[in-house]
């Protein structure tokens, strides 16, 4: 699988508590299985990190970059931010519907995006 870098994509992301030297208490990692080594955090807007409980999962609009030489994803901070169940997440990502990849890209993820969201319906 090519992993695409620099464009834009839809990946899945979960809220945790940091436990590196991040000022950030709360950090964004993203779901296994999309393209990225574990765990890859992800430089994107606090709100929705402090609005939603430990543990949310989330599909945002981000970019794969190697700037300043550590792999990292990169959501800048005004882009749409989904909530989003786990394990639809997680089904998504197999289906290859998030992540890294050509059929992720963020147009892809727009045009289809009541089908994957089940539940509420919520952009942040």
């Amino acid at each position: 699988m090519k992993v695409l870098k620099r464009e834009n994509c839809a990946i899945a992301v979960k809220t945790v508590y940091s436990t590196g030297g991040s000022h950030n208490h709360i950090r964004k990692i993203a779901l296994d299985g999309q393209g990225v080594s574990s765990p890859c955090f992800v430089e994107c807007s606090v709100s929705d990190r402090v609005n939603y409980p430990i543990g949310t999962t989330f599909v945002i609009k981000a970019k794969l970059t190697d700037r300043q030489g550590t792999p990292f994803i990169y959501s800048y901070y005004s882009w749409p931010c989904y909530h989003i169940n786990e394990t639809r997440a997680e089904e998504l990502i197999k289906e290859g519907k998030l992540g890294f990849r050509e059929s992720a890209r963020w147009s892809a993820f727009l045009e289809n995006k009541e089908d994957y969201l089940i539940g509420k319906k919520q952009v942040i």
